[in-house]
């Protein structure tokens, strides 16, 4: 499926679900979850540990939690391509 395709997708489960979780090992987990004015976006990369890397903000603007759904299919798709 194209990257386009993926973010649509991913954007309708939002809709519908209220949450989704991108998940890989290689690159992340970002798990955005639709609030009332907005998502809450929850970015993890490696463990929950001193390690480990998390940010979690707040987004009001659909347009920018799509780039953020847009970027983790690309990275994915470079990771893949290798």
């Amino acid at each position: 499926m194209s990257i386009q395709g993926n973010v649509d997708r991913t954007m309708r489960d939002l809709d519908e679900r209220g949450v989704v979780v991108l998940q890989d090992p290689e690159i992340d987990t970002t798990k955005i979850v639709r609030q009332p004015n907005g998502w809450n976006v929850d970015i993890t990369v490696g463990e929950d540990d001193d390690d480990g890397y998390r940010c979690f903000y707040f987004e009001r603007s659909r347009q920018r939690v799509e780039e953020t759904i847009r970027s983790w299919f690309k990275f994915r798709e470079q990771l893949e391509s290798l």
